[in-house]
């Protein structure tokens, strides 16, 4: 865990960066093969969060180390499902929901799980002020203000709306990237 707790903030940037990129080009082409990065960067970012509770433990207490195991475990199940789901042909870069039936409501738990990890760290680093928080601070922002803007999308919105609710949840990988400088900067240091 030393190592993993060592490359924390490379971990934090890579997820955050790649989910950024795979947000934009999905909202300027939403049927983009690059749409599978997501899942490296759910993964990166799975990684990351139980890394940066391993360096600041003390700092972030209980609600870091729950945030930590809900955030890793939720990308575990969240990458097992979606190689099930790509490698039996139920979903893919043109059809991006998930088929009826129980694997939904897996998807959805690991997805809430892995979510509720990322704003629950986000929260523990806030409360700690173990690092400079506008990077939380843009974690909870992008997650609340996308959450909210939900309600008034849907397939009869028009695309500018659906692309502008995309492109508000990229302020979550944003602050990771944050974040993830700010750790690998006073790791170097």
């Amino acid at each position: 865990m030393n190592v993993l707790g060592r490359w924390a903030g490379v971990l934090a940037m890579a997820g955050g960066g790649l989910i950024t990129v795979v947000l934009v080009i999905g909202a300027l082409a939403p049927t983009s093969t690059v749409w599978y990065g997501l899942f490296l960067g759910i993964v990166l970012l799975g990684a990351a969060v139980p890394a940066l509770h391993w360096r600041m433990r003390p700092a972030t207490g209980r609600l870091g180390l729950a945030a930590a195991w809900l955030s890793g475990l939720g990308s575990v199940v969240i990458v097992a499902l979606a190689a099930y789901l790509i490698g039996t042909g139920q979903v893919g870069p043109s059809q991006q929901d998930l088929p009826d039936g129980p694997l939904t409501l897996v998807g959805m738990a690991a997805s809430f799980a892995w979510l509720l990890g990322n704003l629950g760290f986000a929260l523990a680093l806030i409360r700690s002020r173990a690092l400079p928080s506008l990077g939380a601070w843009l974690v909870l922002a992008g997650a609340f203000v996308a959450s909210a803007v939900a309600p008034f999308v849907g397939e009869d919105s028009p695309a500018a709306l659906t692309q502008a609710a995309t492109l508000v949840f990229g302020l979550v990988p944003l602050g990771w990237i944050l974040v993830g400088s700010t750790t690998w900067r006073r790791t170097g240091s």
